[in-house]
């Protein structure tokens, strides 16, 4: 496995939160969820720990991303179908790494790669915007 990029594990800092109480709960859980990730990859426990990491994307998916859909929804957030496009996708996505995973493919790296980006630029990012945006 061949990691060119530094994986720092994050901390939670007040500037990540939307003033949403249950949807900074869920983010703070997926960069938890990341951290764990960041963990596995560095100490090469992918073979024992990947399928753990993936019941806790599977309770994320679950447990949260139908929750927001619904707030968004209620709020009346412009950009509604976008984002719920998004989440869509981060669950195939899923999907498809937990298949190349059953094809005892070494996904963890590749994993780690998805999940960061998606924290930073989905989480971080996307759904600060939407809740600030229909806060205001």
């Amino acid at each position: 496995m061949n990691i060119n990029k530094k994986y720092e594990k994050y901390t939670w800092k007040q500037e990540y939160e939307t003033g949403v109480m249950f949807i900074d709960h869920f983010h703070e859980n997926f960069m938890n969820l990341t951290n764990t990730l960041i963990d596995v990859v560095y100490n090469k426990e992918c073979a024992e720990k990947i399928i753990m990491v993936f019941h806790r994307l599977a309770n994320y998916i679950e447990d949260y991303l139908v929750k927001e859909e619904m707030y968004l929804q209620k709020i009346g957030f412009q950009g509604f179908m976008e984002h719920k496009a998004e989440h869509k996708a981060f669950i195939k996505e899923i999907i498809s790494f937990q298949e190349a995973y059953e094809k005892h493919e070494n996904i963890c790296l590749n994993l780690l790669i998805y999940v960061d980006n998606y924290f930073k630029n989905h989480i971080l990012s996307g759904d600060k915007k939407a809740v600030k945006m229909e806060i205001s």
